[in-house]
């Protein structure tokens, strides 16, 4: 069974006349009797039926007619989407990075794909994750990076980067001693939060909750650094991705493992699920690997 036969089916059954489909197809209506056959004997199933009304197609045929609509339809879009995506001037790839953390975990992936990449051009918007999905799903990003585990039906997602978040507190804190410290144990400490637009912000709250505590938050900031700055000066306790504290290099911070619950923190790409991307979204999909 081939696109031919199936096309020539589809004609037949909405021209209702051998004669009027061969003349719509320009072929001999022998040519097309033979294609009608053909099809039948590879479903084993009568298609049509002659009456006094002309041509009438079976039920089975009216299966098969659905069927191959469908078929045709699916074929015809992916083939438009494909042209599209290679002539496509489109070469710049527009990807969403959360402020400060993006930057720190992709600038050395970014910078190596451009080196294998030159022709294309990266845009890059730092803004926070929630609001870069939104994007990506009105296709205005063509990528995002999130943090993950991320569970949306409505995107495909890439691990790309895997640390755990700890607790960060002050060497001159009570807790500095410490080399692992729960939850529940944070309840009346004043803590240092990120801003609620940050993805960020919900794992860390989820987390609280599951302790059964709701923490003592006395400030919040989408800076990354300004939580490390006020934490340096023991005015409270924040929670960051490990390696994120580590680079920005506060000697005077100490990082410790949270446990019940832990805290696995993930990096991850994602992109709009059943998208056909753009020729340069498309190459640093498959670019990206974890590390």
């Amino acid at each position: 069974m081939n696109f031919h036969q199936l096309e020539t089916f589809i004609c037949v059954v909405e021209e209702r006349s051998i004669t009027k489909a061969a003349k719509k197809l320009y072929v001999s209506q022998p040519a097309l009797s033979k294609t009608i056959r053909t099809l039948e004997e590879e479903v084993r199933a009568k298609l049509f039926e002659r009456s006094a009304y002309g041509l009438e197609i079976t039920d089975k045929g009216k299966i098969v007619y659905s069927y191959a609509k469908e078929a045709i339809q699916y074929y015809n879009e992916r083939i438009s989407e494909m042209r599209s995506a290679l002539i496509a001037p489109k070469s710049v790839l527009h990807i969403g990075l959360p402020p400060s953390s993006g930057s720190i975990y992709f600038s050395k992936i970014i910078y190596q794909f451009t080196l294998e990449f030159p022709q294309y051009e990266i845009m890059v918007s730092e803004i926070p994750t929630k609001q870069a999905l939104n994007l990506v799903q009105n296709d205005e990003l063509d990528l995002s990076m999130v943090l993950t585990p991320f569970d949306n039906l409505n995107f495909d997602t890439k691990r790309i980067y895997s640390s755990e978040a700890v607790l960060i507190v002050s060497k001159s804190h009570f807790l500095a001693e410490r080399d692992q410290v729960s939850f529940a144990e944070l309840k009346d400490i004043p803590f240092l939060s990120v801003t609620e637009e940050y993805m960020f912000y919900d794992e860390t709250m989820s987390r609280f909750e599951a302790a059964g505590i709701s923490p003592n938050i006395i400030y919040s900031t989408y800076q990354w650094d300004g939580l490390l700055s006020m934490a340096s000066e023991n005015i409270g306790v924040t929670i960051l991705e490990k390696s994120l504290a580590d680079r920005m290099n506060y000697q005077d911070l100490k990082t410790i493992h949270l446990v019940e619950p832990e805290f696995p923190w993930m990096m991850g790409l994602v992109k709009k699920k059943g998208k056909t991307l753009p020729v340069s979204a498309q190459a640093f999909w498959d670019f990206c690997q974890e590390v």
